[in-house]
């Protein structure tokens, strides 16, 4: 087309176990499709298909494809003049480093992690609609760990706000949510934020009421740092219930009643 920026990829399969697409968005790529390779589908009643693989290959290769196989076909439709969705190279880019800074995380390698962090800020692709924007959410949850292994911790609340915000878009699962709050308040709590890591603390709770973290960090802050040991008994009260033999919610309990007088 005169007015393509470039082309894209487009592939679409016919499967009697698929349900066909009858979006608005693929319905127009397909109208727009250029074809340049397809296939008919034969008599799929009397095809067995091997329902472990989710891609729906036939038992036996791919000798008779082309006369019982699924439909597929696959053609070239046109990016638009304002296609912001990058390059080939900035996109596996994308992957690599994102895969990278996920292993970085899992052996403990912060500053190898932290590395990563500026070219996959700098990818034009990181927020674009190419990717899962689980993606992303994990991205920022990953830099704010960096950040905060590594005592930087304003930095890491900076990750972990964008993370709070992008898992709530993306529909993100509650403990997760719940680790990124629980995560957030520490790295408040290390800045003297005391008052807004109560209050991501108290979101983690009304998120999952029987995740004892929330508690125990929000009596931590109110009896080591902000001389409120009686509001504290309350949410130790809850943290044990979850957990009876927690040693130290059982501690910072005691010190709570020795700091308010109760010494019975």
């Amino acid at each position: 087309r005169g007015d393509a920026a470039g082309w894209g990829v487009i592939s679409d399969c016919l499967h009697p176990l698929c349900v066909e697409d009858t979006n608005s968005e693929g319905k127009q790529l397909r109208e727009q499709a250029v074809w340049q390779y397809e296939f008919a589908i034969g008599d799929v009643s009397e095809v067995v298909f091997d329902p472990v693989d989710w891609f729906f290959i036939p038992i036996g290769g791919y000798d008779g494809i082309r006369r019982s196989g699924p439909g597929l076909k696959v053609g070239l439709v046109p990016a638009p003049s304002v296609w912001q969705g990058g390059t080939a190279k900035q996109f596996f880019s994308l992957l690599r480093d994102l895969n990278k800074l996920e292993q970085c995380v899992e052996v403990g390698d912060w500053q190898q992690g932290h590395r990563l962090i500026e070219p996959l800020q700098e990818n034009p692709l990181l927020e674009a609609v190419v990717l899962s924007k689980i993606y992303l959410y994990k991205y920022l949850n990953h830099a704010g760990l960096c950040y905060f292994k590594l005592g930087k911790f304003t930095e890491a609340i900076r990750f972990w706000q964008k993370g709070v915000i992008r898992g709530q878009r993306v529909g993100i699962d509650i403990e997760n949510s719940v680790m990124t709050l629980n995560a957030l308040g520490v790295a408040y709590s290390r800045e003297a934020r005391y008052e807004e890591a109560l209050r991501v603390w108290s979101q983690s709770a009304d998120l999952a009421p029987n995740n004892g973290d929330s508690y125990y960090n929000a009596a931590h802050v109110l009896i080591h740092n902000l001389d409120r040991p009686a509001d504290a008994l309350p949410l130790l009260q809850r943290a044990l219930a979850i957990a009876p033999d927690w040693v130290d919610a059982q501690r910072l309990n005691a010190l709570a009643h020795q700091r308010i007088g109760n010494l019975r």
